[in-house]
C-alpha cells in the first residue's frame, strides 16, 4: 500500500519514495511523506539507498558518449511532425471524403468546360434551354458570363425554327 490509497501504510512504498525523489508528489502527498520521513528510520533508510542507486545510475548515463542534436532542428522537426499529424486528422474520409472528392472533379470538369470557347459555347445552349424565353436577371447574368447576349437570345429562341437549335440565331 502507497499514500495514494488513501490508508495509511505502516512503511512507504518505493513508488512513494521514487516520486519523492522525483520531486513528483503534490502538496498533501508530500506533506504526509515528509512527516513519515521524519519519524520512521526504516523508510529513511531506504530512501538513502535509493538515492544512491539514482547518483550511481546518473553517473553512468552522464560518461555515455551522446551527441545532442542541435535544438532548432530538432525544434523543426517536432513542428514537421505535428504539422504531418494534423494534415492526417484534417484528411476528410468516409462519405464525406468521397463525396468532397466528387465534388473536386465536377468543379474541375466544369471550369474546363468553361474554359473553352467551344465549352462555353455548349453551356451557353444548355442554359438558354433551361431559361427558356425569359432568362430573369440570373439567367442574363449566367448567359453573360458565358459570353452571351441575353437580349439577343430572347430574340433567337422567339424566332427559332421547330427543330432548329433554340440556342442559336436564325
Amino acid at each position: 500500500m502507497n499514500t495514494t490509497t488513501g490508508v495509511r501504510p505502516p512503511h512507504l512504498g518505493e513508488e512513494d519514495l521514487l516520486r519523492w525523489i522525483d520531486r513528483q508528489l503534490d502538496l498533501e502527498h508530500s506533506r504526509r511523506v515528509r512527516g513519515h520521513l521524519s519519524a520512521c528510520e526504516s523508510c529513511t533508510a531506504r530512501l538513502d539507498v535509493l538515492r544512491e542507486r539514482s547518483r550511481t545510475v546518473s553517473s553512468w548515463i552522464d560518461e555515455i558518449p551522446v551527441r545532442l542534436p542541435d535544438p532548432s532542428r530538432r525544434a523543426l522537426a517536432l513542428t514537421a511532425v505535428e504539422r504531418a499529424r494534423t494534415r492526417r486528422r484534417m484528411r476528410p474520409t468516409g462519405a464525406v471524403g468521397s463525396l468532397l472528392r466528387v465534388a473536386a472533379m465536377v468543379l474541375v470538369l466544369l471550369g474546363a468546360t468553361l474554359g473553352t470557347s467551344a465549352g462555353r459555347t455548349w453551356m451557353g445552349d444548355r442554359v438558354q434551354q433551361a431559361v427558356g424565353r425569359d432568362p430573369g436577371p440570373l439567367g442574363s447574368a449566367i448567359l453573360r458570363v458565358l459570353g452571351r447576349d441575353p437580349e439577343r437570345a430572347r430574340l433567337a429562341v422567339r424566332t427559332a425554327t421547330p427543330g432548329a437549335d433554340p440556342g442559336r440565331p436564325p
